[in-house]
């Protein structure tokens, strides 16, 4: 790959991630996040500084622009010393000397950051990011021999760690909890909302329900479907999309496919960012069972949409309540949900919502996006 002169000995925040379009996010909606954050680096550091991402990916990655490089060295890897060993020629051939590596995943982003780390002297500081709690932090003894090796795993590179984002304060209580990591090297900063959903007043429309998120049991996506077919015993049934893919997907299939009500569930698979937002206009309910919630990135974008929320309770759903004031309803039990269910159907023409959502969360992105890129601004 020939090297580009505008980019030569320039330093640069390295973002390393061998298997990008392995990721639950739409490839180009990644990159386009990440050029909001190369933008904001930039401004802080007067030009100084850029944002490289070091990538393998399976599918094409859109072009970015300074202050955002994209090098995409060949396809998803799932071997790490394979794929340090070629990060490392590139920022050799370019010049570059990492000012931090920002490791795209817990597993191979992260050993691949170590090995490129360790070929520097010193050391080069490794980021990682925590975005969910998915290996159940929040008890305070693991369930399985699984979740017991995992945890020993993320502690040991919380430890080879200089930072650890978080995406919630919930979150950072957790993990610094339950990892025995100080707070001192944890930092809170959510993931921003690009592009914020248009606030449509939907609570006049025929109601749509919808169930968005990767279909696996983190997020319990099939009490959710329970939650909607006991309900529809009690009024009448309406359109449910679902919108995901993962490992739970064929479960989900089969038990709608054993009740009279399959008919009105609509499996669209996995949607990019613009093609969710093609759907908001229809969405007017959104039930989420997720046992704990990380940054509860749907959950926030169905409320700035004018959607109503439906929703496990837990320590992140109840801030969101706090955050948000209204649209929001909890639940604890899954007769519960369903009753409420029913109840919001029947009201939900004078449920109240807040159409001033959309500016409560710029303010939080902007803080949010500040707090991150600060962080990768290290000399």
């Amino acid at each position: 790959m020939p090297v580009d002169s505008k980019i030569e000995k320039l330093e640069c925040a390295v973002y390393v991630n061998s298997r990008f379009s392995e990721s639950a996010e739409n490839v180009n909606d990644l990159v386009a996040r990440f050029e909001m954050y190369a933008d904001k680096l930039a401004y802080l550091t007067r030009n100084s500084r850029m944002l490289l991402l070091l990538i393998g990916s399976n599918t094409s990655v859109v072009n970015a622009n300074p202050p955002l490089l994209v090098k995409q060295l060949g396809s998803s890897s799932r071997n790490p010393i394979g794929f340090a060993i070629k990060a490392r020629r590139s920022l050799r051939l370019q010049a570059i000397k990492p000012s931090i590596l920002i490791a795209g995943d817990m597993t191979f982003g992260f050993l691949s950051s170590f090995i490129i780390s360790r070929t520097y002297l010193p050391k080069i500081p490794i980021q990682i990011s925590i975005h969910g709690n998915q290996w159940n932090f929040e008890s305070e003894n693991p369930k399985t021999l699984f979740q017991y090796c995992w945890r020993k795993y993320v502690q040991a590179i919380c430890n080879n760690a200089s930072s650890i984002r978080v995406v919630s304060p919930n979150l950072q209580r957790v993990v610094s909890s339950r990892l025995k990591i100080g707070e001192g090297n944890i930092f809170v900063s959510p993931i921003p909302i690009f592009p914020i959903p248009s606030f449509i007043d939907k609570r006049n429309y025929p109601l749509c329900i919808a169930i968005i998120g990767r279909l696996h049991n983190e997020r319990s996506p099939l009490d959710s479907i329970r939650i909607i077919l006991d309900a529809f015993s009690s009024m009448p049934p309406c359109p449910v999309l679902i919108i995901g893919d993962g490992p739970l997907l064929e479960s989900a299939k089969e038990l709608v496919e054993t009740t009279v009500y399959a008919t009105y569930f609509n499996f669209l698979g996995s949607l990019s960012k613009a093609e969710i937002l093609q759907q908001w206009p229809l969405i007017n309910l959104v039930i989420s069972s997720a046992e704990e919630e990380g940054y509860g990135l749907t959950i926030r974008e169905a409320l700035l949409s004018g959607a109503v929320v439906l929703c496990r309770s837990n320590r992140t759903t109840l801030e969101f309540r706090d955050i948000y004031k209204d649209g929001i309803f909890l639940f604890e039990e899954l007769q519960e949900a369903s009753e409420e269910l029913v109840r919001l159907y029947s009201n939900l023409a004078e449920i109240k919502l807040n159409s001033s959502a959309g500016e409560v969360q710029r303010d939080l992105d902007e803080a949010a996006i500040l707090t991150l890129v600060s962080s990768w601004n290290v000399n």
